[in-house]
């Protein structure tokens, strides 16, 4: 379930909500069957699942998986598998982003998302910025103070695209890096907690205590206070 559902149940579920929780289907497989640079942490990573705290609300949950799509994505690297790695990373970088919580106007965030629907492309968001504006040049369209938007408004743009999700994924397996006699193996989970899963204090620590969920779609801004 994505993020802004665990934080706030009483919204009405749309594709961009799908798309996340496929997100979090396909992470959890890999964190759980594929090597990777965390394993050493992997039963706080997994924790984020299964989060669940009491509000004066009801049950919520949502904001390990913010902290994972945030900061654990930007590191995590799975052995011998680059092509896994920058789909993680490229899937996480996209779908973090309607959770923005940066001083960027608003309306510059979408202004330059009208300019890019109409791009007859899915705007690039994992290049450097001189990559980006030569490929955006070519489209005769220029940013000036407004280009800090841009990350923004690409990833609102690619994840309400029809397809995105399948298209990345498929770029992704076509990726020659690949191994072709790859297997699942099932990472030993070192410590943690047994039954339905709490959130460890080191992953806790990465949390702020106020995160602000500011959906680019036009949502209202929601805040949940840590408890």
């Amino acid at each position: 379930m994505s993020a802004a559902l665990l934080q706030n149940p009483e919204l009405r579920q749309d594709l961009q909500d799908d798309r996340e929780s496929a997100f979090h289907v396909l992470s959890w497989i890999a964190l759980r069957y594929t090597k990777h640079n965390k394993l050493h942490e992997l039963s706080s990573l997994l924790d984020v699942y299964d989060e669940c705290h009491d509000t004066a609300a009801g049950a919520r949950g949502g904001r390990g998986k913010l902290a994972f799509m945030d900061h654990d994505c930007k590191t995590l690297e799975f052995d011998r598998r680059p092509a896994l790695t920058e789909l993680i990373r490229s899937l996480a970088r996209t779908i973090a982003a309607r959770y923005d919580d940066s001083p960027i106007p608003k309306a510059d965030i979408e202004e330059v998302h009208l300019l890019l629907l109409n791009l007859n492309m899915d705007p690039p968001v994992d290049e450097d910025e001189t990559a980006i504006s030569s490929l955006l040049s070519q489209e005769r369209i220029k940013f000036g103070k407004q280009f800090k938007a841009y990350p923004f408004a690409a990833a609102k743009v690619k994840i309400s695209k029809r397809g995105w999700l399948v298209r990345s994924i498929r770029h992704s397996t076509d990726d020659p890096r690949w191994h072709e006699s790859d297997k699942a193996e099932l990472n030993p989970i070192i410590g943690g907690s047994t039954g339905k899963r709490k959130m460890q204090t080191d992953f806790e620590d990465r949390i702020p205590s106020t995160k602000s969920l500011k959906l680019l779609n036009g949502g209202s801004s929601r805040t949940s206070e840590q408890k």
